[in-house]
């Protein structure tokens, strides 16, 4: 399946790889941009900006193993450094380039391309600038191709052991350059290594932020550069929501954070405290909450560190505590939310805008959304906070929503947040017992999915108390997938004289979704359609829904078997397992989820194009369960798409079971013969 797109990319892109090949880099000159800064372009091109950046790693005509490498980590497109980036950077002659790029962009995708790009395998030295501890002596030649250290050791390597010939050097990177020259030394042993080596060396320098102290230092090591600079409004990621979180004291933030993990989904989460005190107390307080919970300080030795990243990095920790030592250079996929316990401060007490960015950089990698929350809990960090806000021009809690968190609150206390959202028990609660929401200031009430919420024990009565305590004139809005007569009662409680928008029975199956089933005998033979369904047609991700835990565990592994990149979730995992299989699923790392009903409803994966249902959805009572079906097949066929499902029938029963669920919907399902090629093909057109 990812061969075919990735071969249909090549042939959508051949013209325009070949019209890149055509461009001739002619005399140039210097202006600059928006900002001041110089940018160099060509003086004769006559394309636009837009027309010289590339959309497909294919225009860059990359060595064929590259490329493959390049799909084969993941990468679909280039991001928005790496278009602008690697065109410069793989040009002939190469370029040299000074670039700021935010954090998790995938800037050191993009030299790492430009420096794989020019080592020439047959010469076994250094060619470009793992760092490992190498049994070496004096003068003995180093082998590898490429070089990565510190510039002290860098340096020694190069002058005083001469394991490297720098006068080789074909690249020289230098990265996160606002962290090098704040490292004393790094300056200058950056300098002296750069008059070490050739003339035509290519020059590329990478910095998260660009302070006048970076553009100077950057200057003196990068001749003749291509500049790409962000606006400083730019430099904080728009795919990380920012919020802050008033409290009074320590205790408080804790609670906060508790009451962040009770109410949202979070795949693993990176906690940052100014001091190793901090973050030991508050590593131990998550461990007695139930959490799986990594810590990482600075006095650890670089071995316990590897460790600690490489455990957390497998998902066996799903909560990092850490200081400092942990804000740059971190890449765990699965971070969806960073948390400043302690907002980032330097030596003198004054906000380290630096590290802010590279803290909550550590979420929202290259595209994704995430979210990060910083606990301010007096006056001076409250300062600090507004001070780092206007450094950015982005407001993390001014024009930003504020959220709900903190339960470190006494009765009567007034929340100041404009939206609350929660369970009806929560709510209830807040309004009646402890006097934190005025009920009466309320003008939108809103009930979502209320065909769970009535399956909920308790949910129902608590959602008609609540209902009762707003005003008149609280405008009421109730939302239901399904509309069965338990539901409809609900509604006409909770929503007086309504307007209703109301599916005829047939509508509720969405049109864009084709529904098929396959008659077999068994499971071995349900197994046998679903291998031939896979082998006729092409399908991007595919949910499969089963009975029991004991049939998907069964059905994932046999899947595996074949080959095909498995995910398996089902109800007794915790809460951050879930979270994490969904969020790998979600990015694509695997291609099948088979599942119980846990997934039916609320998991919005797009390129979901099939459904099965390896077993019907039956209730305690083993009648048809309509409800979950329309959720189950509505994972397909999202927001208009086109979406299959594929119903398995092993059994008169489930044949009963599938008619029925037909005449509820007044929807006809169509037979299909898995054994036909001819005629599963045609329903994938």
């Amino acid at each position: 399946m990812a061969t075919d797109s990735w071969a249909l990319a090549v042939d959508e892109q051949e013209a325009a790889a070949e019209s890149l090949s055509n461009l001739n880099l002619k005399e140039e000159k210097i202006k600059p941009d928006a900002n001041g800064a110089v940018v160099k372009t060509n003086a004769n091109a006559e394309k636009t900006d837009e027309e010289e950046k590339v959309k497909s790693f294919e225009e860059l005509r990359l060595k064929p193993q590259l490329l493959q490498g390049v799909y084969a980590m993941g990468f679909n497109r280039p991001s928005k450094i790496q278009e602008n980036a690697l065109p410069l950077m793989l040009a002939e002659p190469p370029q040299n380039l000074i670039a700021q790029s935010q954090s998790g962009t995938g800037k050191t995708a993009a030299f790492v391309l430009a420096m794989l790009s020019q080592v020439e395998p047959a010469n076994r030295y250094p060619q470009l600038m793992q760092l490992k501890e190498l049994n070496v002596e004096r003068g003995q030649k180093i082998s590898e191709h490429i070089v990565i250290g510190t510039p002290g050791t860098v340096l020694d390597w190069c002058s005083k052991l001469k394991f490297i010939d720098p006068k080789k050097i074909k690249v020289f990177v230098l990265d996160e350059a606002d962290v090098m020259i704040a490292t004393q030394g790094h300056q200058d042993q950056s300098i002296r290594i750069q008059r070490m080596l050739p003339r035509n060396c290519q020059m590329l320098l990478f910095s998260a932020t660009f302070e006048d102290s970076v553009w100077k230092f950057a200057q003196k090591v990068v001749p003749d550069p291509n500049i790409i600079k962000l606006k400083r409004e730019e430099e904080t990621l728009d795919t990380i929501k920012q919020y802050y979180v008033l409290c009074n004291n320590r205790d408080e933030k804790f609670q906060a954070l508790c009451n962040l993990y009770g109410a949202i989904t979070i795949a693993q989460a990176m906690i940052f405290c100014h001091t190793r005190k901090t973050a030991s107390w508050l590593a131990a307080e998550l461990s007695k909450e139930g959490h799986q919970v990594a810590l990482l300080s600075g006095e650890m030795v670089v071995e316990q560190r590897a460790a600690v990243i490489e455990r957390f990095r497998e998902g066996k920790e799903k909560v990092l505590v850490t200081t400092n030592v942990c804000a740059r250079g971190i890449d765990v996929e699965q971070v969806s939310v960073v948390i400043n316990f302690d907002l980032p401060v330097d030596k003198d007490g004054n906000p380290d805008n630096e590290t802010y960015l590279h803290r909550i950089g550590r979420t929202g990698r290259f595209g994704k959304r995430g979210l990060a929350v910083n606990m301010v809990d007096s006056k001076h960090s409250m300062n600090i906070l507004n001070r780092i806000q206007e450094h950015f021009s982005e407001s993390p809690g001014g024009s930003l929503p504020r959220p709900c968190l903190t339960g470190a609150m006494e009765r009567g206390q007034k929340i100041s947040e404009h939206i609350v959202i929660g369970t009806p028990g929560t709510v209830l609660d807040w309004c009646s017992k402890l006097k934190f929401i005025d009920p009466k200031k309320i003008k939108v009430f809103v009930l979502d999915e209320a065909d769970v919420m009535i399956a909920t024990q308790g949910h129902q009565d608590q959602s008609i108390r609540i209902q009762r305590m707003l005003p008149r004139n609280c405008q009421m809005l109730l939302f239901s997938a399904t509309f069965e007569d338990s539901v409809w009662k609900f509604a006409q409680k909770v929503v007086p004289d309504p307007n209703i928008i109301k599916l005829k029975r047939e509508e509720e199956t969405l049109d864009t979704i084709k529904q098929y089933y396959v008659l077999c005998n068994n499971r071995d033979e349900k197994f046998q359609a679903l291998c031939n369904l896979y082998g006729a047609i092409t399908i991007a991700q595919a949910m499969i829904f089963c009975h029991t835990r004991k049939t998907a565990s069964w059905l994932a592994a046999e899947l595996s078997k074949e080959g095909h990149q498995v995910a398996l979730l089902s109800g007794e995992m915790v809460v951050e397992q879930r979270a994490a299989v969904i969020e790998r699923f979600r990015e694509g790392k695997e291609k099948v989820l088979v599942t119980t009903n846990v997934c039916a409803r609320g998991i919005d994966v797009e390129q979901v194009s099939v459904v099965i249902n390896f077993d019907l959805p039956v209730d305690k009572d083993g009648n048809p369960d309509n409800e979950t079906y329309l959720h189950r097949i509505g994972r397909t066929g999202r927001f208009g798409k086109r979406g299959l499902a594929v119903n398995m029938v092993d059994s008169k029963h489930s044949m009963n079971i599938l008619n029925r669920i037909q005449e509820h919907f007044n929807k006809k399902i169509e037979r299909l013969d898995t054994d036909d090629l001819d005629e599963i093909e045609k329903i994938a057109n």
